[in-house]
């Protein structure tokens, strides 16, 4: 679970969070919440989260996202405005599951699926 104010900076983050994208936790405080990108989606993805939760509304997709050494992961992740007393968005909750085993059976899956022989 990570908490991002609307600056897109990583306000709060739980360990695992940390452990999952490889990072200590409490390096990822105060950086943008974009470090972790994979450069997979495409820029306006993120321009489209932004406008989704700026507007009050939640999202959620897969993501890819990088380790700090480069290497990719996969993250079901869910984000939602959190609204203050002034009815006014102060900040977004995150909350990601990892799902990059079950996106590599699911390659593997495919390609044994395409590459059975034909009956």
């Amino acid at each position: 679970m990570t908490i991002i104010d609307r600056d897109a900076r990583i306000a709060d983050v739980n360990v695992a969070n940390g452990r999952s994208s490889q990072n200590p936790h409490e390096a990822l405080i105060g950086d943008k919440a974009m470090l972790l990108r994979s450069g997979q989606q495409p820029p306006e993805s993120f321009a489209h989260v932004w406008a989704e939760i700026a507007a009050g509304r939640s999202w959620r997709a897969e993501i890819c996202n990088r380790y700090s050494q480069g290497k990719f992961y996969w993250v079901d992740s869910a984000i939602a405005p959190l609204v203050g007393l002034s009815g006014k968005t102060e900040r977004y909750v995150s909350n990601s599951t990892a799902i990059t085993h079950y996106k590599e059976l699911d390659d593997q899956l495919t390609r044994a699926w395409l590459l059975r022989p034909p009956h």
